[in-house]
C-alpha cells in the first residue's frame, strides 16, 4: 500500500454531543509540519489529501466491523 500523506493528525468532533443528529461534525485537520485548521481552511491539495485520508481509514474500519461482526 501506497502512503498518500507524510503523516500529520486529524479530529472529528460533534458540534452539538446532546443532540449529535442536529448538527453534525467539525472535520479539523494538523497537516504535517502545520498547525491545526478547520477543513474550510485549508489549501485544495490539504483538501483533497485530507478527505481522500478520512475516506480510506473509514473503508478500513468499515471492513474491519463487517469481518469481525460476520
Amino acid at each position: 500500500m501506497q502512503m498518500i500523506t507524510l503523516g500529520g493528525d486529524a479530529e472529528l468532533e460533534l458540534v452539538d454531543s446532546l443532540d449529535p443528529f442536529a448538527e453534525g461534525v467539525v472535520f479539523s485537520v494538523r497537516p504535517p509540519k502545520k498547525s491545526w485548521k478547520n477543513i474550510g481552511n485549508l489549501s485544495g491539495g490539504e483538501k483533497v489529501h485530507s478527505n481522500a485520508k478520512l475516506m480510506e481509514d473509514s473503508n478500513g474500519y468499515a471492513s474491519f466491523y463487517e469481518k469481525t461482526w460476520k
